[in-house]
């Protein structure tokens, strides 16, 4: 790949060649991958991209780890609507508020980015399996991108995972390893099942282009906005997204309507359950940060203290209710 120089860990700084099946660095580090932000100067301007009819997150192809010739993957996910709810804004005293739609997506999820992002370097890899472990969402958005691929899908879930979404996996196809056990549990089975059979690893926080592909809702975000502003997120999962997109900042300068600068860069709120508030804990005291409201041992923290303190943010902890209800 011309435009990316290789993966680089986050913890001791090793870098690795991008090559379509890397994972960790030997440290147990998370690799980053880095891009040629020379090449991509002179290979992507903003007239271009606004030219481009592609309405997906593939318009952005060339800002993602994929070989020239691989194809996209057969279902269209991304370029969702990026709703402004004023209505809403005005109900909370927010000056303006925009809600992105990533439920119209294949399997109504953000994680149809990685895991289209997944089945291209599978491709690349010529790999005819995908495996992961997940508690839902990652679960069934590479179920329904792998089959929609023809590759077949093993996928590790805890016994408590909800029965709809295991119906959802089997529906499409795959096959459904229920574990015993916590979700550490059921990633480290999952991990140990990959290496043994030699599946393409679509584990999150051990293959670095999964992120890659979901940095590209910040991308659209950014595009359909014209502009920055500071944005409050409600964040679940977002592993690299708004790290991706801090990272991209300076760069997009030229992209988009209005000049993009650092002062303008929007900042990140996020906010976890009490029963899951190692994000709020590690931020406040300078710990490790949390990237699932459900994971008790996070394995992308260090991301997250970058995010949150480059971007002038803050972590929320919320009762349950709350966030079922909406009200802050």
């Amino acid at each position: 790949m011309k435009h990316v120089k290789y993966g680089k860990c986050v913890k001791c700084g090793r870098t690795y060649p991008a090559v379509p099946d890397l994972t960790t660095c030997a440290c147990g580090g998370i690799l980053d991958i880095v891009y040629d932000y020379e090449y991509l100067r002179a290979h992507l301007t903003k007239e271009k991209l606004a030219a481009r009819p592609e309405r997906s997150m593939w318009r952005y192809r060339e800002l993602l780890p994929v070989e020239e010739p691989t194809p996209a993957p057969p279902l269209r996910v991304g370029w969702s609507p990026l709703y402004e709810a004023k209505n809403l804004a005005a109900q909370l005293g927010i000056r303006r508020l925009f809600v992105k739609d990533d439920g119209l997506n294949p399997t109504a999820s953000l994680k149809d980015r990685a895991s289209s992002m997944a089945v291209a370097k599978a491709v690349e890899a010529g790999a005819k399996v995908i495996a992961c472990s997940s508690t839902g969402n990652a679960a069934s958005s590479l179920a329904g991108n792998a089959a929609a691929a023809g590759l077949k899908t093993y996928i590790f879930v805890p016994s408590r995972a909800p029965k709809g979404k295991v119906a959802q996996l089997m529906t499409f196809g795959a096959t459904v390893i229920s574990v015993q056990g916590s979700y550490e549990d059921t990633f480290e089975l999952s991990k140990q099942a990959i290496e043994k059979w030699g599946w393409y690893n679509r584990n999150a926080a051990i293959n670095p282009y999964l992120s890659e592909g979901k940095k590209t809702v910040a991308l659209e975000i950014m595009e359909q906005l014209g502009v920055t502003e500071r944005g409050h997120v409600q964040e679940f999962l977002t592993d690299r997204v708004l790290f991706r997109m801090r990272r991209y900042m300076p760069w997009l300068s030229g992209m988009t309507a209005t000049s993009l600068t650092q002062a303008t860069s929007p900042s990140t709120i996020t906010v976890n359950a009490p029963y899951a508030k190692r994000l709020y804990e590690g931020f406040s005291e300078a710990g490790n940060p949390l990237n699932y409201t459900t994971i008790t041992n996070p394995y992308a923290g260090p991301r997250w203290d970058e995010t949150l303190v480059s971007r002038e943010g803050a972590a929320i902890a919320q009762e349950v209710q709350q966030f079922v209800e909406g009200r802050p």
